[in-house]
């Protein structure tokens, strides 16, 4: 429209300073081409739209015969393709607003208005309705092919009208949802929802009463919501994930409906889930080699391995059988069923080489999956099996050894798979090093208890055999001394008493030491006091003990610290050529201070390997308590070992 053109205005307005006011600002417009019409009711308002065309309508909404948005409405409704700009009063600006969501192209507040403002508003609300209506135009020219595009879209699309009722749905909505365009077409949505779409969402509740809100409020989604659609083999229906949002349809045929559009967002989705589900593992694991590695006990190894394997798969039956000489026997079994077989399952053995799917894994190295064991021919059964189905099964291979198998079993038949069996065999992993430092553990614990055994009987030998025979000697040589020197008999007795006394007390330190628990009931006073002795006796060297009263001490402090004063002492004997040595054990305020000395030949300690002397020895106990050893000697100035602890209890 040219600015000269004539451009034909209706302004509908009861108050009649108001409507002289308008007037006037229009006729006050340089050059102004406008002609205006007026009506102060709305029905001879719309007699005049009927009968004559116009350019644009000046309405106000508080009319004597009719008010509010349902003006809008009756004049929107005879002059469709007429801009209307609204007119309000101070305090109406909220109902200006809602007339301009209602269709109007604009609303201006009529104490506010003069003449400048009025001509623009004017003139951009017809330009706007203008280009709107080119737009509408070419919209219906493309209607077909974006109804074309529409159809063949990867993308759901209901199309609703003002009614909720279906007018329209695309190819992609009936594979997504399962349905037929005949059966939905025409019916109302609401209805659709209530009586076969919320059956195929999986998260019904949320889906369903938000779609029913929006449409009970007539609001649109301000932002998208995810929709879980069920498989269903019955109709060809896929799971999906569908990412919902709906738009007004603000003109057309359809106007005051809604689109709806269902993004599939299936395969980000479960790339979403598998990431969630491999942090979720890594972290199950990160646990589980935290609970299997901080214990060396093999017992407490195998049930902190059922007790994780809840965290990587699902199961309701958990065992583990351990290999030896090539029998795999039961030696762990759980249960959550609550069956309470699973004792009857304990002890059950297996040659590995007769038993197929144990003789498979040891072979391969790789898991199983079982659908239902029942129907396995190769399976074993056992007390139990008749309440469970499915079976995911690995071995425990350590490097290329199979020292074991972990099964895992399902009352629901096929709910294991191969990405469980993966699960399975990344844990397994962890499993066999726990397993295989346990039993490390247990066998260096044998051989150490072997080396004391050992040391032990050299001990017997070396100090209560000799002592035990020259008494024999002695007793056997008593009778005829007493006939050709009786004087020497006194002599001699004291001398064997001496060997049996010493012989005894010898014996009572190796009960103690065969004896672990014997060595924390007695006070490490008496401990100490009782090594000085028996060494004294064994050695020849004259030994004395000094120590001060003592707090209460824990097992591990009283043990570590008697085993340095051990060690050092037979260092001494053996080693240093000493004629005495004294021991002593001091309190100093927080601190305990325990201390060998001897007058021995001494040792140049900057040419003496750490580990020699049994220097390694007591620097590993000093340190499993957190004290400080410190060793001084020179050549020919004697020996000092002392141990320092501290602890703030003392």
């Amino acid at each position: 429209m040219m600015m000269t053109d004539r451009i034909d205005l209706l302004l509908i307005e009861d108050n009649p300073g108001d409507r002289h006011l308008i007037e006037q600002m229009l006729l006050d417009v340089p050059d102004s081409t406008f002609h205006l019409e007026t009506a102060n009711r709305l029905g001879p308002g719309i007699e005049l739209i009927q009968n004559q065309p116009l350019d644009l309508v000046l309405l106000d909404l508080s009319l004597p015969d009719s008010s509010g948005l349902e003006t809008l409405t009756r004049v929107y409704k005879e002059a469709p393709n007429v801009p209307i700009v609204v007119l309000t009063g101070f305090s109406d600006s909220s109902l200006g607003l809602q007339a301009v969501q209602a269709g109007a192209q604009d609303y201006l507040v009529k104490g506010e208005v003069n003449a400048n403002l009025l001509t623009k508003a004017i003139h951009y609300a017809i330009e706007r309705h203008r280009a709107e209506e080119a737009l509408r135009k070419r919209e219906e020219e493309y209607r077909s092919l974006i109804d074309d595009v529409f159809d063949n879209s990867t993308v759901a699309v209901f199309i609703l009208d003002e009614n909720c009722n279906v007018v329209w749905i695309n190819e992609a909505t009936e594979e997504y949802f399962g349905l037929k365009r005949d059966d939905v077409v025409g019916k109302d949505k609401r209805v659709l929802i209530r009586e076969v779409i919320r059956y195929i969402f999986d998260e019904t509740a949320q889906c369903v009463d938000t779609l029913l809100s929006d449409y009970e409020n007539n609001t649109f989604t301000e932002s998208s919501f995810i929709c879980h659609v069920t498989a269903d083999p019955a109709s060809g229906r896929q799971e999906r994930w569908l990412e919902h949002w709906s738009q007004k349809i603000r003109s057309g045929r359809y106007a005051g409906g809604r689109i709806e559009q269902y993004t599939d967002i299936t395969l980000h989705k479960r790339t979403e889930m598998a990431e969630r589900e491999q942090r979720a593992l890594a972290e199950a694991l990160s646990d589980s080699v935290i609970a299997l590695t901080s214990t060396l006990d093999l017992e407490e190894v195998l049930d902190r391995i059922l007790e994780n394997l809840h965290y990587v798969v699902p199961h309701d039956t958990s065992e583990i059988m351990l290999i030896k000489d090539n029998v795999a026997r039961m030696v762990r079994t759980r249960s959550h069923n609550g069956q309470g077989v699973t004792e009857r399952r304990l002890g059950a053995r297996f040659v590995v080489a007769e038993t197929p799917n144990l003789d498979y894994m040891d072979r391969t190295g790789e898991a199983m999956v079982i659908e239902d064991i029942h129907r396995d021919p190769n399976w074993v059964h056992l007390a139990g099996d008749e309440w469970l189905h499915a079976c995911v099964t690995a071995p425990i291979c350590f490097q290329s050894e199979t020292v074991g198998f972990v099964n895992l079993l399902s009352e629901t038949p096929g709910c294991l798979n191969e990405v469980h069996a993966q699960r399975l065999q990344a844990f397994t992993a962890y499993a066999a090093i726990a397993i295989q430092n346990a039993r490390l553990y247990e066998h260096s614990r044998e051989l150490a208890a072997v080396a004391e055994r050992q040391r032990i009987a050299r001990e017997l030998h070396d100090a209560v055999s000799q002592s035990l025979f020259s008494a024999s000697v002695i007793a056997q040589a008593l009778p005829r001394l007493w006939t050709s020197n009786p004087d020497k008999v006194m002599a001699q007795l004291q001398y064997l008493d001496e060997l049996t006394q010493g012989a005894l007390t010898e014996m009572r330190m190796l009960l103690l030491e065969l004896r672990p628990s014997a060595l924390q009931d007695v006070s490490l006073s008496d401990l100490l006091r009782q090594l000085a002795r028996t060494l004294e006796t064994r050695k020849q060297i004259r030994i004395t003990a000094s120590v001060d009263t003592l707090p209460m001490l824990s097992p591990e402090v009283k043990v570590a610290l008697y085993r340095i004063a051990q060690e050092a002492l037979n260092n001494t004997s053996k080693h240093s050529q000493a004629t005495q040595a004294h021991v002593t054990l001091r309190r100093e305020d927080n601190r305990l201070v325990l201390s060998v000395d001897d007058n021995g030949v001494g040792f140049d300690i900057d040419e003496t390997a750490p580990t020699s002397l049994g220097m390694r020895i007591m620097r590993e106990r000093a340190e499993e308590i957190g004290a400080v050893l410190n060793i001084q000697s020179n050549r020919d100035a004697g020996t000092t070992v002392s141990v320092t602890w501290s602890d703030e209890s003392i």
